[in-house]
């Protein structure tokens, strides 16, 4: 039997969305959103789905080796580091 998705999710969402991912993958939620607790949470996520609050940098996408992508909740890519993720073969949607 295959290993279900991980997905990290560093915010709530409407229980529609959430049960959809829950449907389809194991969703975690970020105990906090400061670097070194995202960086340990990261570890072993498929995806990681941000809306406010945590950056995504080049020293978490290095620890979440297994992402695939970044899903952005909202609007705008701030807070990512496109040219890092690119780099890494991750996608930022």
């Amino acid at each position: 039997m295959a290993r279900r998705p991980i997905i990290l999710s560093l915010t709530n969402m409407h229980e529609t969305g959430m049960r959809l991912l829950h449907a389809s993958a194991e969703v975690r939620m970020a105990s906090a959103v400061d670097p070194a607790t995202l960086r340990r949470e990261v570890v072993g996520a498929d995806a990681l789905i941000v809306r406010t609050g945590g950056e995504v940098d080049a020293a978490l996408l290095d620890c979440g080796k297994d992402l695939k992508v970044v899903g952005r909740h909202g609007v705008g890519y701030d807070q990512i580091d496109v040219e890092a993720a690119t780099e890494r073969g991750i996608q930022v949607v």
